[in-house]
């Protein structure tokens, strides 16, 4: 008797203990899946977005200075004759094939500082994704309303379309124009390097580079310097290959993740025994008369397509012996005797 007691109180432990240690891992995914691959998702986002927002802005800038700069150093060298080029009798002017060309480099500029405010735009969701992570960890409730995890949910998932959009657009935009842009400098550079040297100055100085080496300073050179500066493929290709990390990581986080639910089942049993293999009760554990659940509705639970019916057991004798080895007893539609 004691051993079936003891047995009794080793299985509705077990029971308890394993749908205790199911509930708390069922729990603890839907954490991971609703609130912590949302929030490194969001942070990885955040991080990529500042680094490419801080990148388009020094580009634009520098660009923003170098078209400046040359559109003065034009209307200085406008009217200034071309006899140093073998063009007698001609003067330069500012307007004809030369504005066309500063005016190409100006659109180029504001497709430069286009991609910059929606760099600043596609850093706001993120941002508005972590905020409501670190609320959520401040407060009590362990759980957003269906609002705010709704925002939660939907701010990662449109950055991760907005950043895949805006390395399509950054390759379609600027990429495929920086060879185009660099010819333009180089016609625009030579022609007023040969007609009005002195004019260059300001653009050595800004850049901290020289188009010639005339003193005993050696810089380096101005064309790779502004070519690295503001019209870089390399910086191009880092930007679309930063937006393209947060993918990365997301896709990584979620193979991760569904690899590891077969695993669960296995590592939820080697739990719930001891070393041997079998179930142990704690000395502390309070079976039948505690908080815990009783034996018995755990067994309704499981058994509930069946109609359970405990009967009491009485003493058999010969004459019943075998009668019951002649005639099974007789049982109802879904019902089972113990």
């Amino acid at each position: 008797m004691t051993t079936t007691a003891e047995r009794r109180q080793q299985l509705e432990y077990h029971l308890n203990s394993f749908r205790e240690l199911a509930e708390e891992r069922y729990n603890n995914k839907v954490i991971r899946w609703c609130y912590h691959i949302p929030a490194l998702v969001s942070a990885t986002l955040a991080v990529c977005q500042l680094f490419n927002t801080t990148i388009f802005g020094l580009f634009a800038y520098n660009f923003g200075k170098l078209y400046v700069l040359l559109d003065e150093y034009m209307l200085a060298t406008n009217g200034t004759s071309l006899d140093a080029i073998n063009e007698t009798g001609t003067v330069y002017e500012y307007e004809g094939i030369n504005a066309e060309r500063i005016t190409q480099i100006d659109l180029y500029h504001d497709k430069l500082w286009t991609m910059f405010v929606a760099e600043v735009i596609q850093l706001v969701f993120p941002c508005i994704a972590l905020g409501l992570f670190v609320w959520k960890t401040n407060q009590k409730s362990r759980k957003l309303n269906f609002k705010a995890l709704s925002i939660f949910l939907l701010c990662p998932a449109l950055s991760l379309l907005l950043s895949l959009s805006q390395a399509c657009m950054i390759h379609v935009t600027l990429s495929q124009s920086v060879g185009t842009i660099r010819f333009l400098l180089a016609k625009l550079m030579s022609t007023l390097l040969a007609v009005n040297l002195p004019g260059r100055l300001p653009i050595e100085e800004y850049f901290e580079c020289e188009f010639f080496n005339d003193d005993d300073i050696v810089k380096p050179p101005c064309a790779g310097t502004i070519h690295d500066q503001v019209v870089s493929p390399f910086t191009l290709n880092l930007m679309i290959g930063i937006h393209i990390i947060p993918v990365i990581v997301f896709i990584y986080l979620w193979i991760k993740n569904l690899s590891d639910i077969p695993m669960e089942h296995i590592f939820l049993y080697i739990e719930s025994v001891d070393s041997k293999g079998r179930p142990t009760v704690p000395e502390d554990a309070h079976i039948g008369s505690g908080s815990r659940r009783t034996l018995k509705d755990t067994l309704n639970e499981m058994l509930t397509s069946f109609d359970i019916k405990f009967g009491p057991t009485k003493p058999k004798t010969t004459r019943s012996l075998s009668l019951a080895a002649a005639s099974p007893p007789r049982m109802g539609h879904g019902e089972t005797y113990f």
